[in-house]
């Protein structure tokens, strides 16, 4: 298998992982992938992945309500304050 597919099965594998419980998180995540996920450096892809694996309500919280729950201190502990702020960045097409 090559690196250029590799990267393709891996890209498709993080759009399907961005398909959420609610069209809010779909359409935040998908924007992101389309817009910038391609740019990102190893660690921030990684980063985005473990993002993905969090559970929706944790999610919704951390992109549109509050960020005082223990999971969100986690994912602040993490790293991932960055991404989510390149994520809430992205501005629609």
């Amino acid at each position: 298998m090559t690196t250029e597919t590799t990267g393709v099965e891996s890209l498709r594998r993080v759009r399907w992982l961005c398909r959420r419980g609610t069209k809010e998180l779909d359409v935040v995540l998908n924007r992101f992938v389309d817009q910038r996920f391609e740019h990102l450096s190893d660690t921030e892809k990684i980063l985005f992945r473990q993002l993905l694996d969090m559970p929706d309500p944790v999610l919704q919280e951390w992109f549109f309500g509050e960020r005082g729950s223990e999971e969100i201190n986690v994912l602040r502990i993490k790293g991932m304050d960055s991404i989510v702020s390149q994520i809430l960045s992205t501005t629609p097409d």
